[in-house]
């Protein structure tokens, strides 16, 4: 049975989430940005990585503790030097399985919930962005059509 969760409750995760960033930016957690991309179509290029169970974007840091299997995702792009995977490599460092001991059944089964954790961790990052006011045209989880693999953002240089 799911759980739902009331519009309220998600505002204040959302307040709370943004107390404990400003928290860290006035402790002096920021970081440095790189200089201006042209290709981009954000005013500077931010530094996107993978720090201590958060992603951090530029000066913010976007919690991930909570999040377990976006976690997991997000981790996959920053503990590799590849920048894209295939839906069968992310498939088998998310979920620890190996593809050729799964049932027909099973590896359709977890396809479609790799596909449905990279839609809603795509849609938690491009919220915990917006919240913070900046970083809004940052695309998650972008699929190359030509590659036929996932990369974790727009700007990224793994």
């Amino acid at each position: 049975m799911l759980n739902t969760i009331s519009h309220s409750e998600v505002e204040s995760w959302l307040v709370t989430t943004q107390k404990i960033v400003e928290n860290l930016g006035s402790a002096g957690l920021n970081f440095s940005t790189n200089s201006r991309d042209p290709s981009s179509s954000l005013p500077y290029q931010p530094d996107v990585y993978y720090k201590d169970k958060g992603i951090v974007v530029g000066k913010y840091v976007i919690p991930l503790g909570h999040r377990p299997m976006t976690a997991k995702l997000v981790r996959c792009f920053f503990d590799d030097s590849e920048q894209y995977f295939s839906k069968d490599e992310l498939l088998e460092k998310v979920y620890n399985v190996t593809l050729n001991d799964l049932s027909p059944r099973m590896k359709h089964s977890l396809y479609q919930s790799l596909i449905k954790l990279i839609s809603r961790s795509r849609a938690f990052l491009h919220q915990a962005c917006r919240v913070q006011g900046a970083y809004k045209d940052i695309e998650w989880f972008q699929f190359d059509r030509n590659k036929r693999k996932w990369s974790i953002t727009n700007l990224i240089q793994v």
